[in-house]
């Protein structure tokens, strides 16, 4: 298999398992799904598309696939013995002639029916965490490698105070097309906010940072208190805000396809990542910058996107199309505020 057709496996199964977890599962589905296009016997595809099945049927269709290639796998017998006992739990539909004689006043008829939607709200507000985890124990494996996570300091407070004197330089022009494999990425929401952590002074002179003023919808690169570069951008909308805080960019990569509950956006370029999902890329589909209006991400102009990327660290090798920085914690900073 070829190496970025792995990256793109490793990735969708990432953004799967994610995306699963925060109750999107029609979006894992599709990442399994994809993942099953591009290598069809994908043990752990399998697995997770025979847990996420809503049909018992389907879910037996997908385990016995994934004993078909390894027999042994006690993940796959232990899913598929909980998809049988699920399809033996399935109740049968009531018989045609006890209908006929089932017959209650309309207004009996309203009140159970009112009674029965009250319930199915109950019942979805915990259900798919309670389906998650009863197949918990054949699709997580006994040992996983934790999955990095930004290890970035961040804060509430407001940006420092500064009074740069010096200005702007002129935008980069470059327009290169990224070339690297798309590799999908989560793109929800986390769960929780960034934790508070005591402010800091400016960076020290010459230290490069960036900060983004979501109320100005504005991105100022610095070098110290030296304005490098300004630019407008688009920041999360009312439904789907930026977070706030100072974070560092602790992953950067050429292109990537960006998957959420609500949209599918292929070869986003240049992407670096400071919190969580959250990243200022470079945007091609819109030029409606100086507005919020993404998920909440920092939307730029290709070309910005382009210069930032080379400018922030962590620096890309040469001939490689990711880079990661989950230990020194030594990215570029990035301060958001209102």
């Amino acid at each position: 298999m070829k190496s970025t057709t792995a990256t793109e496996i490793r990735h969708l199964l990432a953004r799967g398992r994610s995306t699963a977890e925060a109750g999107h599962w029609d979006v894992a589905r599709r990442c399994f799904a994809r993942v099953l296009r591009l290598d069809p016997n994908n043990e752990e595809a399998l697995l997770w598309q025979g847990g996420l099945a809503t049909d018992p049927q389907e879910s037996i269709f997908y385990l016995k696939r994934a004993l078909r290639i390894n027999p042994d796998s006690e993940r796959a017998q232990a899913g598929l013995r909980w998809a049988q006992q699920r399809r033996r739990g399935k109740q049968p539909p009531a018989d045609a002639s006890e209908k006929r004689h089932a017959s209650r006043p309309l207004c009996l008829l309203f009140g159970l029916l009112v009674a029965l939607a009250l319930l199915c709200v109950a019942w979805r507000v915990g259900a798919f965490a309670d389906h998650l985890e009863a197949v918990r124990t054949f699709l997580v494996p006994p040992t996983t490698t934790p999955t990095a996570t930004a290890t970035a300091t961040q804060t509430a407070t407001a940006t420092p105070t500064r009074s740069p004197t010096n200005t702007p330089t002129a935008a980069p022009t470059s327009t290169a097309t990224p070339t690297a494999t798309c590799t999908p990425t989560s793109t929800f929401t986390p769960s929780s906010t960034p934790t508070p952590v005591p402010p800091t002074p400016l960076p020290a002179h010459g230290v490069r940072w960036i900060d983004v003023d979501v109320s100005a919808q504005t991105l100022t690169a610095y070098e110290g208190d030296v304005v490098v570069l300004r630019t407008t951008v688009s920041t999360g909308s009312a439904q789907t805000p930026t977070v706030i805080g100072r974070f560092r960019v602790f992953r950067k990569l050429l292109s990537q396809t960006m998957v959420g509950p609500d949209y599918e956006q292929p070869d986003v370029p240049y992407v670096m990542y400071f919190y969580g999902a959250y990243s200022i890329h470079g945007t091609y589909w819109h030029d409606d910058f100086g507005r919020p209006r993404s998920h909440g991400c920092v939307n730029l102009r290709t070309p910005d996107a382009k210069w930032l990327f080379d400018w922030t660290t962590p620096t890309l090798p040469p001939g490689d199309t990711e880079v990661w920085d989950t230990v020194s914690g030594t990215g570029t900073l990035v301060v958001i505020h209102n």
